[in-house]
């Protein structure tokens, strides 16, 4: 499943070619993976701009020009594609996005991936559902702040608590591995076990993970 470098790698991407573009019009190819019928998706999306690709956790938040926002998980499989006018969907196209002389596919194999369109403040609450944690490449997620999240979770073991979503957002098993790795800490140990050393390392092993593989 993408982590934050993969969707945030995504999120860059997609600003630099889709952000500012019209969406004349929604063709869904599959259903179930939106929140809205078929025809609603449709209207609702139609003839609004993409003003800005936002990233939180491991989702992708399109916010567009008509108050609505498109909230997107690609789960397992999902991907977009930026395609030419005249490229045909694959069997894996599950939504077209019609832009000015050009198309946005989003596939997804195994069609586990969703995608929500909420208005701002539905947004706001269904994020405030989701309870995520701190971003940790965000300024504000310091070392004080990493060392008092794990004091409220001393009995958990490092490696699935760096996956727990509530705990830090967007964080894997692939990253949690790598920074655990990195910081050469056993992944199962208990938080309370770590020195001020450990956590200090683990912090600044994190950070460096998430950033190089944004960078490469």
């Amino acid at each position: 499943m993408p982590e934050l470098p993969e969707v945030e790698t995504i999120r860059q991407q997609l600003e630099r070619k889709v952000r500012g573009r019209k969406i004349i019009r929604v063709e869904v190819i599959t259903p179930k993976l939106v929140n809205k019928t078929a025809s609603e998706f449709n209207k609702l999306i139609s003839g609004s701009f993409i003003e800005e690709i936002r990233r939180r956790a491991k989702l992708l938040l399109f916010k567009l020009s008509n108050g609505y926002n498109l909230v997107v998980h690609l789960k397992l499989t999902g991907r977009f594609l930026l395609v030419k006018e005249q490229d045909k969907p694959t069997k894996y196209t599950r939504i077209i996005f019609y832009l000015n002389r050009t198309k946005l596919f989003y596939e997804d194999l195994r069609k586990f991936g969703y995608l929500r369109l909420f208005s701002t403040k539905e947004l706001e609450k269904f994020l405030e559902k989701e309870n995520f944690g701190p971003e940790p490449l965000d300024r504000e997620f310091t070392l004080s702040v990493f060392k008092n999240l794990l004091q409220k979770r001393k009995r958990s073991k490092i490696k699935p608590l760096l996956m727990d979503q509530k705990f830090i957002a967007g964080v894997g098993n692939v990253y949690a591995q790598e920074a655990c790795f990195y910081a050469g800490i056993l992944p199962t140990r208990e938080a309370s076990t770590l020195t001020d050393g450990e956590i200090e390392k683990l912090y600044k092993s994190l950070r460096a993970i998430l950033v190089n593989a944004i960078k490469y």
